[in-house]
């Protein structure tokens, strides 16, 4: 762990948010928010995170939804091209917050027999 760089533990999270299906990435943002000292109600934090039961949450919603609360955000994603018609809503909205999908800045090697891992990753940064 780097040093200063402690989140909240997963299970610190409203039990609201736990009665919600697919709450995976809603409690992630609930984590990330808190840590930069952040205080969201579960309402707003699902309404932010545009989560619908269907789909849950997309990883450029959770960085749109960073955005608005004032973390600085990059989005890296690898190319997608299937995305639905609410996602792609989701991307057009992130566009207009000034967050467009990068490539992963590298390929990440997993096991001793070569397999690679696919990955999405959001660089947060302390708004500071």
């Amino acid at each position: 762990m780097i040093e200063g760089m402690k989140f909240p533990d997963w299970w610190e999270a409203p039990d609201e948010l736990f009665r919600i299906d697919g709450h995976c990435g809603l409690v992630a943002a609930w984590v990330v928010l808190r840590h930069f000292g952040k205080r969201v109600s579960v309402p707003k934090l699902v309404e932010s995170c545009r989560y619908t039961k269907r789909h849950g949450v997309f990883a450029v919603s959770l960085a749109a939804a960073l955005k608005t609360y004032g973390l600085s955000v990059s989005f890296h994603s690898e190319p997608d091209t299937n995305i639905s018609g609410f996602e792609r809503r989701c991307y057009v909205y992130a566009r207009r917050l000034g967050i467009v999908a990068q490539a992963p800045p590298r390929s990440l090697s997993g096991s001793s027999s070569g397999e690679r891992w696919r990955y999405y990753n959001c660089v947060i940064q302390h708004p500071c």
